[in-house]
């Protein structure tokens, strides 16, 4: 991104975790909007906050302004090695069957791998119990222990236990199968073809930032995703790279927050 810009512009990272993202959200809004200080955010940490009203001072969709949507990711749906279900169809038919619903483990309530299990619940009719664990390695680990049945995850962090042998792939959320994962079959193909649930990435910054500055900084990240040692680097990840205009970034961010707000509201989600 730095060959990008021109002129030896460096480019720093810094992590600023804490409140859900918000912590991170509220220093790039404290900086001044001259294009030096950019939110990297991704669904988990704006679309769906925003839509559990997470964030107590600001509407962050409304304090920034997207400047590309960079990549976005499937997550992957997973079952113990041993589970007596080899596909999707085979899952939601015993989910069918049983009396009482099956589990599933997320990394917390509100997570983007909750939000996905409630949806898959609501489009199949099925039943399934939540039990959201701090962090996706514990959930993962119980997936793998057969205390819970069933985990979505995203595919960079699923893909070691998969490897291993420790558990295994049923189905991925987006609309195509993801290139790192051809042999895995989408949600749709599995019977469920109104199904998407996607993780994504946007570039964003402090609303009021010139419009010049937004083409300058925007010019520079779409070329950085034309490099091929960056797709080829997202793609391993089990990203499926965008880059788009601003003005599709804010449409996409507009139509996500709808979409998964009616499915916080179906579901009565609360924020912890």
């Amino acid at each position: 991104m730095s060959e990008q810009f021109g002129n030896n512009q460096s480019v720093v990272v810094e992590n600023r975790p804490g409140a859900g993202g918000g912590i991170g959200a509220s220093y790039v809004l404290g900086a001044k909007p001259d294009g030096y200080t950019l939110h990297f955010a991704n669904s988990g940490v704006l679309a769906l906050p925003v839509m559990l009203k997470a964030y107590a001072d600001f509407n962050p969709v409304e304090a920034f302004t997207p400047i590309s949507l960079l990549a976005y990711t499937p997550y992957v749906i997973l079952v113990p090695a041993n589970s007596p279900t080899k596909n999707l169809r085979e899952f939601i038919a015993m989910a069918q069957a049983r009396p009482a619903p099956l589990t599933y483990s997320t990394a917390g309530n509100g997570s983007s791998g909750h939000l996905a299990a409630v949806l898959l619940a609501l489009t199949a009719g099925i039943r399934l119990q939540h039990v959201p664990y701090k962090g996706s390695s514990p959930a993962l680990t119980d997936v793998m222990g057969g205390q819970v049945q069933i985990n979505f995850s995203t595919i960079v962090t699923a893909m070691p236990y998969a490897q291993s042998g420790r558990l295994q792939f049923l189905a991925v959320t987006s609309p195509q199968r993801a290139q790192v994962l051809p042999a895995v079959p989408t949600i749709a193909e599995s019977g469920l073809p109104k199904y998407e649930a996607l993780g994504w990435y946007v570039l964003m910054v402090r609303a009021g930032t010139p419009a010049p500055i937004l083409a300058r900084i925007h010019g520079g990240i779409v070329g950085a995703l034309k490099d091929a040692a960056v797709r080829e680097r997202l793609i391993k990840d089990g990203a499926e790279v965008v880059g788009n205009t601003p003005d599709e970034a804010a449409r996409f961010l507009k139509a996500e927050i709808a979409r998964w707000g009616a499915v916080v509201k179906s579901a009565g989600i609360k924020p912890e």
